[in-house]
This record gives structure tokens, C-alpha cells and sequence, in this order.
């Protein structure tokens, strides 16, 4: 399974024009939570385990019980309710 993927393909999944998915990308890249290797022309694009984990870890410290099984599926709930 493929865990890579170019700018060019991003850009096709989404309505956003390509400078708008290269700027994102630059923020993430800057923040670390992905990562850019050069292929030619173009950049493959991939997840950074680091960042992630990093970034899971301070939600769960904002957030200390948002990942405990099944309350994800309660607080879900509760959103959708308050959207009525």
C-alpha cells in the first residue's frame, strides 16, 4: 500500500487550486507534521509519525478523555444533537 502522494494528486481529490494545496502543505511541512522528499519536478508527500504523535499527544492533554473507547462515538452524539 502506497503512503505517499504528490502535490498533483492532493490537488485532484480536493476543489482547492494547486498554490492553495502547495501553501497548506508548506505549513504542515513547517509544523512537522508531514514530510516532503523531491521526485523530479514534483514533491512525494507523507506523514510524519513524530508529528502526529506529538500532535495527539497535546489534544490529549487539551482534551484528556476524547480518545477513551467509545466516547468518541458519545461526544458525536452530543454534536449532532446540539446541531438540531
Amino acid at each position: 500500500e502506497r503512503q505517499t502522494c504528490i502535490t498533483q494528486e492532493i490537488v485532484e481529490t480536493t476543489p482547492l487550486a494547486q498554490s492553495t494545496v502547495s501553501q497548506h502543505l508548506k505549513v504542515l511541512r513547517e509544523a512537522g507534521l508531514i514530510e516532503g522528499e523531491f521526485e523530479g519536478p514534483a514533491t512525494c508527500y507523507c506523514l510524519s509519525e513524530t508529528g502526529v504523535r506529538w500532535l495527539k499527544e497535546q489534544i490529549e492533554s487539551w482534551l484528556p478523555n476524547c480518545c477513551e473507547p467509545g466516547l468518541r462515538a458519545e461526544i458525536c452524539l452530543t454534536i449532532k444533537e446540539n446541531e438540531r
